[in-house]
């Protein structure tokens, strides 16, 4: 009888607390999941790669094109003009397009002419050639035919001519230009040096101003 009576109170203590077991159950059964999806998830990922991947065509800076001379002193509306010159560093080219960047405000009659440089062989490898122009640059194509073997090595191989405008320092880039090989293969990488033109005084100027101080100088003298 004592056994029964409290049989009858451990049922009554539990529907007293039904809503509470009812609430831990289910929060038991919210964290069971969420732990085991946790690990499956776990389980699931790549281990991580040991090595390094490395893209498969890496584009670093390999030739380089660039002015001769880098730096000129022109005189406003006074013609100038430079070479452009490729440097390969051991890379097999067959192919160069080659822009030039520039102000049209300040500088004007722009034209751009291949140049074959009979001690490069490189230079001498262009015998097709093509010129596009557009208001802030121009650009010579420059091909070798099919059969003419990949060249390497340093020449110039274009000149360039142009009238700075303004006596305001400016400069011409060679931003875009590419050098190929038809072969294919990865990107050369280019490192490129731009041309500055800082103003000078035309000869007229000069010797305006050196008949200036002659003048000063006698004054003083007398």
């Amino acid at each position: 009888m004592e056994e029964e009576k409290q049989t009858d109170s451990f049922i009554k203590r539990l529907a007293k607390h039904k809503k509470i077991i009812i609430i831990v159950f289910i929060i038991s059964v919210i964290i069971f999941i969420g732990v085991f999806l946790f690990i499956r998830s776990r389980m699931n990922q790549p281990e991580p790669q040991s090595d390094v991947q490395v893209a498969d065509e890496v584009i670093l800076p390999e030739s380089s094109v660039y002015f001769e001379p880098s730096q000129i002193k022109s005189p406003p509306n006074e013609p100038q003009t430079v070479d452009i010159s490729v440097d390969t560093m051991g890379k097999e080219i067959t192919g160069a397009l080659i822009v030039v960047n520039y102000d049209p405000n300040l500088i004007k009659s722009v034209n751009i002419a291949q140049l074959s440089d009979p001690t490069s062989a490189l230079s001498s490898s262009f015998t097709i050639s093509s010129v596009e122009t557009t208001p802030e640059s121009i650009s010579l194509i420059l091909n070798s035919n099919l059969d003419t073997p990949a060249q390497k090595g340093k020449g110039k191989i274009a000149t360039l001519t142009f009238i700075p405008v303004t006596s305001v320092k400016t400069s011409m880039s060679l931003t875009g230009t590419t050098l190929s090989n038809r072969a294919g293969g990865p990107g050369i990488g280019l490192i490129l040096t731009s041309l500055e033109i800082t103003p000078a005084a035309s000869q007229s100027e000069q010797e305006i101003r050196l008949q200036q101080q002659t003048d000063l100088l006698e004054s003083t003298s007398l």
